[in-house]
């Protein structure tokens, strides 16, 4: 019982292969085939610097959510509450390992 207990891993994690073949297998989005997290889009900020755009627009998607949900489960706890989009590249950005630790600034 203790060997199994060894080769079971604390954290979930995925590498960039399993990423894309998740999204090519799971179309989960459509528009991007983007894996790369390189910035956020904190929509409460958006809407308070603007406060002409209309409140019912201008949001996180479920489409967004899910994506992240599936490729990022530590992004998905962090921000599953908050209204931020996980912008998606194709390739990584500056700003990809920080977001991946869940530092958003």
């Amino acid at each position: 019982m203790n060997h199994l207990k060894n080769k079971i891993p604390f954290e979930y994690s995925l590498s960039d292969n399993s990423r894309r073949v998740i999204l090519k297998h799971d179309r989960i989005d459509t528009d991007s085939d983007g894996i790369f997290p390189i910035g956020i889009k904190n929509w409460e900020i958006v809407h308070a610097k603007n406060p002409m755009l209309p409140k019912d627009k201008y949001h996180r998607t479920n489409k967004n959510l899910s994506k992240t949900r599936q490729l990022y489960p530590a992004i998905y706890s962090a921000t599953k509450d908050m209204d931020i989009t996980i912008i998606y590249g194709t390739k990584p950005g500056d700003k990809t390992e920080k977001i991946k630790m869940c530092k958003f600034d």
